[in-house]
């Protein structure tokens, strides 16, 4: 019963913390863009803006989930 218990709140634990450190991600991806070459974000448009954000997003959640699992 315990083991069951403990592994759904590790999981829950992980998935949250997944999701924050996206976010994070995100939020450093964007000031990236935000802070990069004026001449580059007018060429990417909207396109550059996902990209720096699905890029942080990414680089967040794949440097949380080896800290958290290990």
């Amino acid at each position: 019963m315990w083991s069951i218990v403990f592994w759904r709140w590790y999981r829950s634990t992980i998935a949250w913390s997944l999701l924050l450190a996206g976010g994070i991600g995100s939020v450093l991806g964007f000031a990236l863009y935000a802070g990069g070459n004026p001449d580059c974000r007018a060429s990417a448009g909207l396109l550059g803006v996902f990209y720096w954000l699905a890029l942080g997003a990414v680089l967040g959640m794949a440097t949380a989930l080896p800290a958290l699992v290990g």
